[in-house]
């Protein structure tokens, strides 16, 4: 969809603070997110300073503190040049019961590369940590849009779908490094690229 010449693009990063149980800073964060965008009167302010969002989930190990460290990128449409911070920010720390933080700036072509790879990013995990990612983002959409942006994540799935076939296709063990598993299951409703295959 066509963009206004006074519309611009932000990225905005939406935190919590690391914790030990992903699920729960899963549930917290899209709690949070509602909140934002549609609680308590929110919806009609939202709408009046974005008229559109791309957003992505991100899932890894904090840096500092190896706890989970789950947030959201979210590209906005921003009507005419205002960014709202201080808005964004309480509403934010509503949601979040003081525990988040918020960044908002410009963005330029980095910046959408930044929120769309994670639509197909997975992160580095050990086995420990597949068996929690897998249960936190079970039935959770990873990837969502709206306003200006809606629909575009069903091209995004389809395209997704696609490149996930061609990678079955040319199938490598990680393990063992055979070529011969048989495929067990994919399970693309939950981290969108977890491959499970029986190596003889």
């Amino acid at each position: 969809k066509e963009l206004n010449l006074l519309d611009s693009l932000c990225l905005l990063t939406l935190t919590l603070r690391d914790m030990d149980d992903l699920k729960k800073m899963v549930d917290v964060l899209r709690k949070s997110w509602l909140l934002l965008t549609n609680g308590n009167g929110s919806r009609k302010q939202w709408k009046d300073r974005f008229r559109g969002y791309f957003k992505s989930m991100e899932v890894k190990r904090g840096s500092g503190s190896s706890k989970w460290h789950a947030h959201f990128h979210v590209l906005v449409v921003v009507n005419g040049y205002g960014r709202d911070y201080e808005w964004i920010r309480d509403r934010w720390k509503e949601g979040t019961s003081g525990e988040g933080s918020v960044d908002i700036r410009g963005v330029n072509e980095d910046g959408v590369v930044e929120v769309c790879k994670y639509v197909v990013k997975t992160g580095v995990y050990d086995r420990e940590d597949w068996g929690q990612v897998i249960e936190a983002l079970s039935g959770v959409r990873s990837v969502s849009t709206g306003g200006v942006f809606r629909g575009l994540s069903e091209e995004v799935d389809q395209d997704f779908i696609s490149i996930e076939d061609k990678k079955l296709e040319r199938f490598v063990c990680a393990l063992c490094g055979c070529t011969e598993g048989k495929l067990r299951s994919v399970e693309k409703e939950l981290v969108r690229d977890i491959v499970l295959f029986d190596c003889p």
